[in-house]
């Protein structure tokens, strides 16, 4: 009695435990002893290969050492030249940032003149310097995505859950 029991509560809870999870590679943009990017099974991953200037891109399906599987295709890692990587480039980040202190430097100004001082007026330097600030950063948000080329200082690092590199969930 007690030993069926027991069977009962241990054989769902341990239904329950998700192993594959335990296991899974995870694949590294690393540049020096920083991670950039992590890339688990599920994640998209858009790279351009060494043979081709198309962009690749698919859902991660596997990560094994050498090889990334994807839903659209196989891709060895030393075929991969470069990786696009999430979230804006540094110069992209510095432009919204510029456009932002502008607009609210003549904003803030604006409503200073009008509502505190009542003297309804625009003033030269704060105009100016607004313009210089939104027109430094109005190029800057030109910039393209984030792509990483695979070389000498970012690299492509397959690891499992024995490397001190892995993070798991």
């Amino acid at each position: 009695m007690r030993v069926n029991l027991i069977l009962w509560l241990v054989i769902p809870l341990l239904l329950c435990l998700n192993y594959t999870a335990l296991g899974q590679r995870q694949l590294l943009v690393v540049r020096g002893d920083k991670v950039i990017q992590r890339f688990k099974v599920g994640d998209s991953f858009r790279s351009k290969w060494f043979d081709s200037k198309i962009e690749h891109w698919g859902l991660i399906t596997d990560i094994n050492e050498f090889e990334i599987i994807t839903s659209q295709d196989t891709i060895p890692t030393k075929e991969i030249r470069k990786v696009l990587v999430k979230g804006p480039p540094l110069a992209k980040k510095i432009g919204i940032n510029l456009v932002k202190i502008g607009a609210f430097y003549f904003l803030i100004d604006q409503f200073n003149s009008a509502v505190i001082q009542h003297n309804p007026s625009i003033d030269d330097s704060v105009w100016k310097t607004s313009a210089v600030l939104v027109g430094a950063g109005l190029p800057l948000l030109l910039f393209k995505r984030n792509w990483k080329r695979v070389g000498r200082s970012y690299r492509l690092k397959s690891v499992g859950p024995d490397s001190r590199l892995y993070v798991s969930e």
